[in-house]
């Protein structure tokens, strides 16, 4: 039986709201660096509770707008627990990295995550991948073997928790996507929120911080970014297939390198440049692929 693939333009907004969500993430990874190193560093669980308490509210919010409380009613709420319990080890990894590794090298090792996510699409949802993709796919797996360097003497311990992170959020991703066709995104980003908040409950009281305006500023602004960025990136991956515009997630590489100069000074090291351009350069091929064809 022969399957019609949607034209080219249909996959236009999916794109626009990936290019849009990475955007308003890479700036939430700004306040978010700050944060771990302000005034001696917050305890990422901390950040995470907060941020998430921000957000959960203005959901609460908005709910009369959204549909009200049957928006929330939903039959796969083991689903839901097992997504967002997954999708907490995500933020909570990478934020950590964020402490010891610039922003630069901490997002294009976390791209492990958009590789892994066109594999398990074709493997998990049997989502189509051309040989060229997958070729592409191994040459993303190099550009993060550049940038992290495992076996040489720059290579640092914390990129692991990046690459964690990656796992964690490409299974998230993932997941979001088979659950997509009934689970509206306000649901999926909500009960998102709930979940890593009450994770980062539980350790909260051993590591609490007083928490200065600033400080309170700063988390409200990140949880702000996060809303935009989280429901930009559900709607995304509800618009287009995986192999289309995961890719386009790679335009955080330009704006974490243009954020850690201008905030940190920070300037990538020669073999971190080339893993960049060599994640990049795979990961915009990947999507002129899955586009094309």
């Amino acid at each position: 039986m022969l399957t019609v693939k949607p034209p080219v333009r249909s996959y236009l907004p999916g794109i626009a709201f990936i290019t849009l969500a990475i955007f308003f993430l890479s700036l939430m990874d700004v306040v978010g660096k700050w944060l771990v190193n302000a005034q001696g560093g917050y305890a990422t669980v901390q950040i995470l509770a907060l941020r998430a308490g921000v957000i959960v509210a203005v959901f609460l919010f908005y709910l009369p707008f959204a549909g009200g409380w049957n928006i929330l009613i939903t039959e796969k709420i083991n689903q839901h627990l097992i997504r967002c319990a997954i999708g907490f080890g995500a933020p909570l990894l990478f934020f950590t990295s964020l402490k010891y590794l610039p922003l630069a090298n901490a997002t294009a090792g976390f791209f492990s995550s958009t590789f892994l996510a066109v594999l398990l699409s074709a493997v998990v949802l049997k989502e189509r991948v051309s040989i060229q993709s997958w070729f592409a796919v191994m040459g993303g797996f190099v550009g993060v073997l550049l940038v992290t360097q495992p076996g040489f003497e720059s290579f640092q311990i914390e990129i692991l928790l990046v690459l964690g992170s990656g796992v964690c959020y490409a299974i998230f991703i993932l997941m979001g996507r088979w659950m997509s066709g009934t689970e509206p995104t306000f649901r999926l980003v909500f009960y998102t929120n709930l979940v890593v908040g009450v994770c980062a409950l539980l350790p909260l009281p051993w590591v609490w911080k007083p928490v200065s305006i600033p400080i309170a500023a700063g988390i409200v602004i990140m949880a702000l970014l996060g809303i935009a960025g989280q429901l930009a990136l559900t709607q995304a991956f509800r618009l287009a297939p995986v192999g289309v515009i995961a890719p386009f997630e790679y335009s955080a590489l330009i704006w974490s390198t243009l954020f850690g100069f201008l905030f940190w000074g920070e300037i990538p090291t020669l073999m971190v440049s080339l893993g960049v351009l060599v994640i990049a350069a795979s990961g915009f091929y990947l999507g002129y692929r899955e586009w094309k064809h």
